[in-house]
């Protein structure tokens, strides 16, 4: 299941239909990272917007390398609307699953503070979104609905978590080319200090294979271990 940093406008529909809610949304004493893709905030290419803290719709930003212990993640996920109640409504809840870190599962806070018992992120540490632990509603994380598939957890799961660590988690969209993995290339690297071993795999490959026509193959997965980096294309 795959999971990402709400966009900024995904961040703000939780906040209407709630009414700015704390005991719904859980703002309050935390920042959550959101991806302002549309520089709503004009904010230089090196620093990243956060929301929360001190109300719902405050912002705030960091640098993208930034871990601090009241700026976390609050996942976002992407369902097929196909496979949600037909009666499914904007600000509706529901369990999206559990989140496991280095194959441990991660416990859903119960106060979702600076001063709570959110887990702090381990350096270097895989992230990955599972069909929900049963039996065990502690591990279970509840999103609200915002419409077209999106759901946005009520609280953040993590802190002391930096932008780049999620970057490096690399969550693919639909459709991803060779060319767009240069940022998140350069991210790895920045994080590790020196160049990681790259391995491409793919049905058809040669040595002598032009880049530009690489650049342009459709990229089917991507996995990283230690800094070894596996490219698979559909090709």
């Amino acid at each position: 299941m795959k999971m990402r940093i709400p966009i900024n406008k995904e961040y703000d529909k939780p906040v209407e239909v709630t009414g700015s809610d704390d005991e719904k949304m859980h703002w309050k004493d935390m920042f959550s990272h959101v991806d302002d893709t549309e520089n709503e905030y004009n904010l230089p290419a090196a620093y990243l917007a956060d929301r929360g803290y001190y109300s719902a719709r405050h912002w705030h930003y960091n640098s993208a390398s930034d871990r601090y212990v009241d700026l976390g993640f609050r996942p976002a996920v992407d369902l097929n609307p196909d496979t949600l109640p037909s009666d499914i409504k904007e600000g509706d809840t529901l369990v999206i699953g559990t989140l496991y870190m280095n194959g441990t599962p991660v416990h859903v806070p119960e106060n979702p503070t600076k001063s709570g018992d959110i887990e702090y992120y381990i350096p270097g540490a895989t992230l990955e979104l599972w069909n929900p632990v049963k039996k065990d509603p502690k591990y279970q994380i509840t999103g609200i609905y915002i419409g077209n598939g999106v759901v946005v957890a009520d609280r953040v799961m993590l802190r002391s978590i930096s932008y780049k660590d999620l970057e490096l988690q690399h969550p693919l969209p639909d459709n991803i080319h060779a060319s767009d993995l240069i940022a998140r290339l350069q991210a790895i690297m920045d994080v590790s200090g020196e160049d990681p071993e790259i391995s491409f795999e793919a049905e058809s490959w040669s040595d002598d294979l032009e880049e530009l026509e690489y650049r342009q193959m459709t990229l089917s997965s991507i996995t990283i271990e230690d800094r070894r980096i596996c490219i698979r294309t559909d090709r």
